[in-house]
């Protein structure tokens, strides 16, 4: 039988451990379970990428109201 670890690591290390993952990889996260539903709102840093050439103030707009 697989065991679950990671999610029996404390909070605060499980944001540790986050906040050196890519952004994307971090907000994928929220499908694992119940417990990672909102836990990447909680990481203490996330790297938006994105060209400035092709973004505009609405796009990133729309990326932080669904946080």
């Amino acid at each position: 039988m697989n065991e679950d670890r990671i999610s029996e690591l404390p909070e605060a290390l499980l944001l540790h451990i986050l906040s050196y993952v890519p952004t994307k990889d971090v907000i994928a996260t929220s499908v694992l379970s119940k417990r990672w539903r909102s836990l990447w709102k909680m990481v203490p840093k996330l790297e938006f990428e994105f060209d400035m050439e092709h973004v505009s103030s609405e796009a990133v707009y729309r990326s932080l109201i669904f946080a």
